[in-house]
């Protein structure tokens, strides 16, 4: 009986063209694994590595094996960032109940380390609540989503010069607020 010969799926990426896709999401990758690594750019790096790497040797070993690109790169991602922190024995960021603000919670730590992210994400929480809207979205946009100051003052409609200084007096204020804690 002859084969037939069956076309690839388009939408399902395969070996081949791993690389096209991988480089044009590699930015937004990128931001993701800083977020997940709370800024540490050279473990996200490291992640970007080792993630390419393993969904490239999945695809070869499942070629057309997988429906949507992006989630599932994200996927790969987010568990090599949690093992990565969870190596280091840092706090690890988990969504809270409302799926809002991440809680601070150590997986398998004793007590008084547990004791110790909850305080931890208290005067956290504290001295962000603390700030005036205007310093907290800037800190929140360059720091927790990682944007540019050109974005960011294209998002609030201010120079670069205006969202660099709101992200610096809002640093000072966190600095401040969080050393009268300690």
């Amino acid at each position: 009986m002859p084969s037939i010969a069956v076309a690839p799926d388009p939408t399902r990426p395969s070996a081949e063209d791993f690389w096209t896709r991988w480089l044009a999401d590699q930015p937004y990758f990128r931001r993701m694994c800083v977020r997940w690594l709370r800024g540490n750019r050279q473990e996200a790096e490291d992640v970007l590595s080792r993630g390419s790497l393993r969904a490239l040797e999945y695809l070869r070993r499942h070629p057309g094996g997988v429906e949507r690109f992006r989630p599932w790169i994200l996927r790969i991602l987010f568990n090599l960032c949690l093992d990565t922190v969870r190596a280091a024995g840092r706090c690890v960021a988990e969504p809270d109940e409302g799926g809002d603000a991440p809680a601070l919670t150590a997986p398998g730590a004793s007590p008084d380390r547990a004791v110790y992210c909850d305080e931890l994400r208290g005067a956290l929480s504290g001295a962000f609540a603390s700030l005036p809207p205007r310093l907290s979205v800037a800190f929140s946009l360059r720091v927790l989503d990682d944007l540019e100051y050109d974005d960011i003052c294209r998002r609030l409609g201010i120079t670069p010069e205006n969202a660099r200084k709101r992200v610096q007096q809002a640093r000072a204020r966190l600095r401040d607020r969080l050393a009268a804690v300690a």
